[in-house]
């Protein structure tokens, strides 16, 4: 399974792929240029979506993301904007 974690401010816009099956665990990361961030996403299964920064509306998502058991391990999910969730099937998906 692949989770995107998203953290911006004013000076940064830097990004974590968490990709993870069974006792696997695999973390690329990056900086990302802010105008090219979306508001709302699907690739690959994937739902992006996005809060802006100090947004409570997040709380649920965040709930759901840091529940994976390799919290612990990476440790940059609690202070993530950004929670993705897998999708089901992209048809589900309503797309912006």
């Amino acid at each position: 399974m692949k989770k995107c974690f998203i953290y911006n401010d004013e000076k940064s816009s830097k990004f974590w792929w968490i990709d993870y099956e069974g006792d696997s665990l695999a973390v690329n990361y990056g900086i990302c240029r802010q105008q090219q961030l979306p508001t709302n996403q699907i690739i690959d299964k994937v739902h992006f979506v996005y809060a802006g920064c100090g947004v409570n509306a997040l709380s649920g998502l965040q709930n759901i993301a840091n529940a994976i058991y390799y919290r612990n391990l990476v440790g940059l999910i609690n202070v993530a904007h950004q929670a993705v969730l897998r999708l089901s099937s992209t048809s589900n998906a309503i797309n912006p």
